[in-house]
């Protein structure tokens, strides 16, 4: 199963799940599309990652109604969503991030896709020019109140909570293996924001993978009116990268519909 964090409505992960089919009937996959909170709503990324657990926890709780794989999950964001994924996938256990109902499930993953995610906020334009990196710390923007940092206060000011919304810094030997994919024209996320991940978790003897695609921008600008901005992360080429990846990881034979 292949749970998708891809929206940025408010999130009622019991009642918003949307499940298809990943590339055709014969893939075996079970797909659900999920919502998170944003700081559109006045949330944190702990709300956000808690989100993406309660929704694991209730397609675990709901396996047979489903009939769904619970044993075989697999996260999957871009952006934001990357980030949140990233950061579900390394805090397995850690009760601030379960939050709701079904808590007697695992929200625990056997593999994570991030694509173009963050990592270290504070570091999230070091790739940019001086005026990007300067927009990018200012106090009280956006990235500062989703890290949990106090009203007037900037990343660069409270390293603190920017280390706990940090996914490097819950990185464990016992984390899900991991694919991580950028693009080397990325304008929104420096394309060394996945690299730092990538180096820590190998560091831990994590499994991970990361490409570059060359020349491709942030994947979401499809959604601030740059319409050729997803293509070449729709290619062939890459979603046999990441189908390739998850059938690895969750042992789904080609030819088996697995999840049915």
């Amino acid at each position: 199963m292949l749970v998708l964090a891809s929206s940025i409505a408010p999130s009622d992960s019991s009642t918003s799940i949307l499940l298809t089919d990943l590339t055709g009937p014969q893939a075996g996959f079970a797909v659900a599309s999920i919502e998170y909170r944003t700081v559109l709503h006045g949330a944190t990324y702990t709300d956000g990652v808690a989100d993406v657990k309660a929704a694991v926890r209730y397609l675990r709780a709901h396996a047979e109604l489903y009939r769904i794989d619970a044993d075989r999950v697999a996260l999957w964001g871009g952006s934001a969503g990357g980030y949140l994924v990233s950061l579900a996938g390394l805090t397995n256990g850690l009760a601030e991030f379960e939050v709701g109902a079904h808590r007697d499930q695992s929200s625990a993953a056997q593999a994570v896709v991030d694509k173009f995610g963050a990592s270290d906020l504070a570091r999230i334009a070091d790739d940019f020019d001086g005026a990007a990196r300067d927009f990018a710390t200012q106090p009280d923007n956006p990235r500062a109140r989703y890290a949990g940092v106090p009203a007037g206060g900037s990343v660069l000011t409270d390293p603190d909570a920017v280390a706990k919304a940090n996914p490097i810094n819950y990185v464990r030997p016992d984390a899900p293996p991991f694919l991580l994919l950028h693009g080397t024209a990325d304008t929104i996320i420096s394309p060394s924001q996945t690299l730092l991940l990538h180096t820590a978790l190998r560091a831990a003897g994590v499994p991970s993978t990361r490409y570059l695609l060359e020349g491709a921008n942030h994947g979401d600008l499809v959604f601030l009116g740059d319409p050729d901005a997803g293509l070449p992360w729709s290619t062939e080429a890459v979603m046999d990268r990441a189908v390739g990846f998850l059938r690895s990881r969750l042992a789904v034979p080609v030819s088996s519909p697995a999840s049915r």
